[in-house]
């Protein structure tokens, strides 16, 4: 479920002509909450930076295996045409890549092309519901179970 809020959000900024370098973390159960917000080193277009974020903030805080609330934001937004070019050629492909996947999209409807690690985890809720269905009571979940299966592209 937090991948898949990254993932929006990144959507939703590089749609926008936007990236942003401030990751905010949210998280709740019955008895506690916990919140913080951590500055990345440079703006991202990138999900699986914001996502890398929202763990290492969940494992700082100590966040319960099971959680009943999830929610994540970016801030610090900058436009991506004022922005430097990456240096790194890998960097670079990487943002042209994810361009191409929201161009092809955006044109054919939400998950017509996407990364295979996200297929175990992008039928658990409708795609057009604006808040990802994170509004309604849901039952716990352990935060940690399928989250991990994302590679790193460090």
């Amino acid at each position: 479920m937090l991948y898949l809020l990254c993932y929006k959000a990144a959507h939703r900024m590089r749609r926008k002509g936007y990236a942003g370098r401030v990751v905010h973390f949210y998280a709740a159960n019955q008895n506690q909450s916990w919140t913080r917000q951590r500055a990345l080193p440079q703006p991202t277009i990138d999900e699986q930076v914001i996502y890398a974020k929202c763990l290492q903030i969940a494992d700082e805080l100590g966040v319960a295996d099971e959680i009943k609330i999830i929610g994540m934001s970016v801030n610090d937004l900058y436009k991506r045409a004022g922005l430097t070019i990456a240096m790194f050629a890998v960097d670079r492909r990487r943002e042209k890549l994810l361009d191409a996947m929201d161009t092809i999209n955006d044109r054919w409807g939400d998950f017509t092309i996407y990364f295979a690690y996200l297929q175990p985890i992008k039928d658990r809720v409708a795609w057009n519901v604006a808040s990802l269905g994170m509004h309604r009571e849901l039952e716990p979940v352990d935060l940690f179970k399928d989250e991990r299966i994302v590679p790193s592209f460090e």
